[in-house]
């Protein structure tokens, strides 16, 4: 768009008048904004898809390991640390990623 505005200013396009100017900048900010908002939800998309797998692996691990293991760990040690690690991927990733 700053190229455009240089076009512009300096009349160097031959031919365009300043309405076909404001069609063209207006062109490039919609274009902008449509493809920034599908990035966003790119992104999104992503740190979710990434958030259930980590979660569902974790899950598993917990399930599935020893009874010994359960009986020394209390519930809510297990369940903060598995909620924790989900938050930081739900907040944090997409946002770092972006």
């Amino acid at each position: 768009s700053t190229v455009i505005l240089g076009f512009w200013t300096q009349g160097s396009i031959s031919g365009f008048s300043n309405r076909e100017y404001m069609a063209l900048y207006a062109g490039l900010g919609v274009g902008t904004a449509i493809l920034t908002f599908i990035a966003a939800i790119a992104f999104a998309q992503a740190g979710f898809n990434a958030s259930l797998g980590l979660f569902s692996s974790a899950l598993q691990g917990v399930m599935f390991t020893n009874i010994q293991w359960h009986e020394k760990t209390p519930t809510g040690a297990i369940t903060n640390r598995l909620s924790k690690d989900i938050d930081t991927l739900d907040t944090s990733l997409p946002r770092n990623m972006m």
